[in-house]
């Protein structure tokens, strides 16, 4: 057993304690680490590097902030599909598929993502029919 390696205020905790204790830092750990893609994409599309920084930290307070600081899939799933976002801006297509996988078991409404892998084709001129236009 791990318990009686971890500090003595968590090892006369309850395992279950313990383990909601450990999922909402986890949890917390995601949320921030979900501010690393979005201030790079920020810094792709934004005009400046003050708008960049002012969408992130709007990111970092938005409404759904008590979901990313509990056991909950919120947190992750930001930071997936923030992620899968910058590797498409970097062509890294395999890896994005991957997280995007993993995105789809967490959350139902992943299954929207694969409409950005097709994003880039439909705003190509002649609407990703291959023409040039």
């Amino acid at each position: 057993r791990l318990l009686p390696l971890l500090p003595s205020p968590l090892s006369d905790c309850d395992p279950s304690s313990v383990a909601i204790v450990s999922g909402c830092l986890l949890s917390h750990l995601c949320s921030l680490l979900s501010l690393y893609p979005m201030i790079r994409l920020s810094l792709l599309h934004l005009p400046t590097p003050q708008h960049a920084l002012t969408a992130t930290l709007l990111f970092a307070i938005q409404p759904s902030l008590p979901f990313s600081l509990t056991l909950y899939t919120e947190s992750l799933f930001s930071l997936l599909t923030l992620s899968i976002l910058l590797l498409l801006e970097r062509g890294g297509y395999a890896t994005a598929v991957v997280l995007s996988a993993i995105a789809c078991s967490l959350r139902s409404n992943a299954t929207l993502i694969p409409l950005f892998f097709l994003l880039p084709h439909a705003l190509r001129p002649g609407g990703g029919r291959g023409g040039g236009g």
